[in-house]
């Protein structure tokens, strides 16, 4: 967190320099001409904000943005020649502050990922049993259905998530509003890990969980399982995560091949049915 800290100083505090270098009258000073400092706050911005940018690595950065240097130089901005005599010196000048405002964008870039990551291992366990991906799920869902085809037996798919989201899990308030981003995204982790792992708890061994990929939200399936089963798993999960986090759950409902006959059918019909659990209610 201190080297994400100081980073971001070091970048804003460039990028204030940058901005009023212009100022600099001194004795045999050449200005930089003005469209470099639009290209370094392009750069600055962008290798923050476009996550493909951002996950590039610094040579391949300092590439990029170098060809967009002498594109912009020879294509759009042609106030000036970009070599021969004291042009040549001003273009190394131009250079070097723009891939200086690049390289420290880079660092800044990658202080914020270490961060996270660190966030990620402070916060979220190893979740301790059969906690899907879709992709990780798509040969298992296969064969259930074809063994529900065959030995005529249904296979519920329930999908569960905090009422409100997992964004609005309570935790304390009293962080500042500069790592509200940050705050938002510990509560997303901490409600999807707990969830995960009061569901896995419950589950049966023949059950499996699949992370839908939204924070807080799990598709469970359940062969063998009847909607009747499945309300009295429910009754279980929401009584274990109202006593110990004081959550309410919202859940949408389908079976297969009763509802629809296919998965996706099956998914879509729960993910719509989504609702607040009250007991009683199936």
């Amino acid at each position: 967190m201190k080297r994400l800290l100081n980073s971001g100083i070091v970048l804003l505090a460039y990028l204030s320099v940058l901005l009023n270098i212009d100022r600099i009258d001194v004795e045999g000073w050449v200005p930089i001409e003005p469209f470099i400092y639009v290209l370094c706050t392009l750069a600055m911005v962008s290798g923050v904000l476009v996550p493909l940018l951002r996950r590039q690595k610094l040579q391949y950065s300092l590439m990029f943005w170098g060809l967009v240097f002498i594109l912009s130089k020879r294509l759009l901005f042609t106030g000036q020649p970009m070599l021969g005599g004291k042009y040549t010196y001003i273009t190394i000048l131009e250079l070097a502050v723009y891939f200086v405002a690049v390289y420290l964008t880079k660092q800044f870039t990658e202080n914020l990922a270490d961060a996270g990551r660190l966030i990620d291992e402070a916060i979220v366990p190893q979740l301790n049993h059969r906690i899907y991906t879709f992709e990780e799920a798509e040969a298992v869902i296969t064969t259930e259905l074809m063994r529900s085809r065959r030995h005529d037996y249904p296979v519920c798919a329930l999908v569960v998530e905090p009422e409100n989201g997992a964004g609005n899990w309570p935790l304390d308030e009293d962080l500042e509003r500069a790592v509200r981003e940050i705050e938002v995204r510990i509560r997303e982790k901490y409600a999807t890990t707990e969830l995960a792992e009061t569901i896995s708890d419950l589950t049966r061994q023949t059950d499996f969980v699949i992370d839908m990929g939204i924070p807080g939200r799990f598709l469970l399936i359940c062969p063998e399982a009847t909607p009747q089963n499945v309300g009295k798993f429910l009754e279980r999960l929401q009584e274990r995560v109202q006593s110990s986090l004081g959550v309410h759950l919202q859940y949408g409902m389908a079976t297969f091949p009763l509802d629809a006959p296919s998965f996706e059918g099956v998914l879509e019909i729960a993910v719509s049915n989504l609702k607040e659990y009250l007991p009683g209610r199936r």
